[in-house]
């Protein structure tokens, strides 16, 4: 029964996401940034649906006893939070936004932002060791449950660590060199897949060099306008129906090539793969017909 409440909080945020892609970009993008305004704002709706949850973080606090959070974890556990939240989506939105804080710890970077905050605060020479310590055992509890949910794996969280230790210590070329080297330790069919898959979007384009100038030159004005999300995936669509992209190019090829070649923020991938399947497209057709007239190459 519980599973089964989960999957439809998960499907109902979904929906949500689709309908109200701008408003969950803002979110995300402003969670991204690292904002303390997203996580008061996180913050303000656990304790708003659990008023037991703020009295429980003080009462940890003032007992300045770090090395057991386990009654946190116990009590997000009892209380079912996903299903309460769900009880309460339209809440105080003038403050909160809660169906966007909800699609965001589903289906966003929320986990990783999260460590990463903390990570913050623990290198704040204002923090005292109390806090430094309990700041320690929440980040293990955030992934302890990323992984209990499902939502991250062993590895995830390994490859994670890789690349935050390679960027602290100014080593990204060693730990990129060392990508490849793990990548030409699996078979020559492996290697050649790989490859495969990471096509630059100059070569994706079937159109002749001017035109592809031409083409290029209207996508970097297009995201220069801000475009994100699902603005991104109907672009997407006008160009394969244009006949500008190749049908076989995977959406998370596109999505890859085209955030390396403008090196700009273009949502996340699953706010914009979400918007690719057929059925969904058809909804956004006049849309997107508006994007094919924009970006024809007469």
């Amino acid at each position: 029964m519980a599973q089964q409440k989960h999957d439809i909080l998960k499907e109902h945020l979904k929906k949500w996401m689709l309908a109200n892609t701008d408003t969950y970009d803002a979110f995300e993008k402003l969670m991204n940034e690292q904002s303390d305004e997203g996580y008061q704002q996180i913050m303000f709706a656990i304790t708003t649906v659990f008023p037991k949850y703020q009295k429980l973080i003080e009462k940890k606090i003032q007992s300045k006893d770090s090395d057991d959070i386990s009654n946190i974890e116990d009590f997000l556990s009892e209380e079912q939070i996903g299903n309460k939240f769900l009880e309460q989506l339209n809440l105080r939105e003038e403050e909160v936004n809660l169906p966007a804080m909800l699609s965001w710890l589903y289906f966003g970077r929320s986990f990783e932002n999260m460590v990463e905050r903390g990570e913050e605060l623990l290198n704040n020479t204002h923090s005292n060791r109390f806090y430094k310590s309990l700041i320690s055992r929440t980040i293990k509890m955030v992934i302890k449950q990323s992984k209990k949910l499902g939502l991250r794996t062993e590895q995830d969280w390994i490859d994670y660590r890789n690349l935050q230790t390679a960027i602290k210590d100014d080593a990204v070329l060693d730990w990129a060199l060392s990508e490849e080297n793990t990548i030409s330790k699996n078979t020559k069919s492996k290697v050649l897949k790989k490859k495969s898959n990471d096509i630059p979007l100059d070569e994706m384009i079937l159109l002749s060099d001017e035109e592809k100038n031409k083409l290029l030159t209207k996508i970097n004005e297009y995201l220069q306008t801000g475009a994100i999300g699902k603005r991104i995936a109907f672009m997407i669509i006008a160009l394969r129906q244009l006949g500008y992209l190749p049908a076989t190019t995977t959406n998370r090829q596109l999505f890859i090539a085209i955030k390396e070649k403008f090196t700009t923020y273009i949502g996340s991938d699953k706010s914009i793969y979400q918007y690719l399947d057929d059925a969904t497209a058809k909804q956004f057709q006049p849309e997107i017909d508006t994007l094919k007239n924009y970006f024809r190459i007469s």
